[in-house]
């Protein structure tokens, strides 16, 4: 199941090339998540079920792809240095950064229909709004930069080049094992 989320299946090679390209599948996250916060989208997919499925969908496939040159299956498939992946989530974080404090400080209500939706929490439409553009941007960048400091943690760990040599960063050590377990592996 893994292995056909990340398109490893059966895919022509050039194509499975350009999807697995990490500058495309960047720009496919990124992309998905601006353009479906334009508030001529962001109304679209609010106004009919068909629409907001369409917008689940592309959210979906755009965050396959741009978890895809981070979760590794077989080592061999990388397509760069191992700190080129610390990087890929740090500028990932810039986008996202950039909409969440607009929402957040923009000061004005950018989606109409949130001006005749009921209140929760007796927030006004534009305290609403403020609310989510925060928790968006602390989410998002937590999303995003936890997996890189753990990645960047294991890339300046001791042995690092060792593991690689072996077949990958995500390896357990032999030496963790007991003496019949190490005969069985």
């Amino acid at each position: 199941m893994r292995r056909s989320l990340l398109l490893r299946s059966r895919t022509p090679p050039l194509l499975g090339h350009f999807l697995g390209n990490p500058v495309f599948c960047w720009l496919a996250g990124t992309i998905a998540v601006i353009a479906w916060h334009i508030p001529t989208l962001f109304q679209l997919g609010l106004s009919s079920n068909t629409w907001h499925i369409l917008e689940d969908v592309c959210f979906l496939s755009a965050g396959v792809l741009f978890w895809r040159p981070i979760i590794r299956i077989d080592p061999r498939e990388a397509k760069g240095p191992q700190w080129s992946m610390p990087l890929y989530l740090f500028l990932a974080t810039v986008p996202c950064d950039i909409l969440s404090a607009f929402l957040t400080f923009c000061g004005r209500v950018v989606y109409p229909s949130y001006l005749s939706t009921a209140r929760i929490f007796s927030l006004s439409p534009l305290q609403d709004q403020e609310c989510a553009g925060a928790l968006m941007w602390v989410w998002i960048t937590f999303a995003y930069l936890m997996p890189a400091v753990v990645i960047t943690m294991q890339i300046l760990s001791p042995g690092v080049a060792h593991r690689e040599a072996q077949g990958g960063l995500y390896e357990f050590p032999e030496a963790e094992l007991s003496g019949s377990e190490a005969e069985v592996v």
